[in-house]
């Protein structure tokens, strides 16, 4: 996010700006401070606004995961395959909120809870490909280019620049949405 707020506040306090953003965004979009992880994951919408905002939502919870995957089954949160009497939904994972969307997230393993994995690279990639199209959209007489609206009206190159544009805004678009899908998915 750092590459956005550099285009938006002077360059004076662009340091400033971001370490305000991320502490801000990590208190509040990240549990336990203000929301739970119930919270997120009972709502689509903010699941996936703490995923694109807080840098530390995805790794808190991964962390945290892969610590108590790896706990015997009688803390609660592990449950053996013999355990046919154990209620469904008791398990520490499901009354903490960790892990909902993972449906093995039960199994006894000590090899690390990667689920959110995906999620956090595509959540990087996708704000790293916006980014990129802001910089080279905006502020481009700084850059020695000429203004975007004006080289999509010269009549040569105009043609190839709606090209590219239509197929960065697709390929944006897709970006989006798959990453979106990687934050929901069960």
């Amino acid at each position: 996010w750092s590459l956005f707020i550099a285009l938006v506040a002077p360059p004076s306090v662009t340091m400033l700006s971001v370490v305000f953003f991320v502490i801000f965004t990590c208190f509040v979009l990240t549990p336990p401070n203000v929301i739970t992880f119930d919270d997120i994951y009972d709502n689509n919408f903010l699941s996936v606004i703490c995923a694109f905002f807080s840098p530390t939502r995805l790794f808190i919870e991964t962390m945290v995961v892969s610590d108590f995957k790896c706990l015997r089954s009688q803390t609660g949160y592990t449950v053996d395959d013999d355990a046919v009497n154990f209620p469904e939904g008791k398990d520490s994972f499901t009354l903490a909120g960790l892990g909902m969307n993972d449906l093995s997230v039960t199994k006894m393993s000590c090899s690390g809870w990667y689920w959110n994995i995906l999620p956090a690279l595509m959540v990087g990639l996708t704000v790293r490909f916006a980014a990129f199209g802001v910089i080279n959209t905006f502020n481009r007489s700084k850059q020695a280019k000429t203004p975007f609206l004006e080289e999509l009206q010269k009549e040569k190159g105009c043609n190839k620049l709606l090209q590219l544009t239509g197929l960065y805004v697709f390929i944006l678009l897709g970006l989006i949405v798959f990453t979106c899908w990687t934050i929901l998915r069960k």
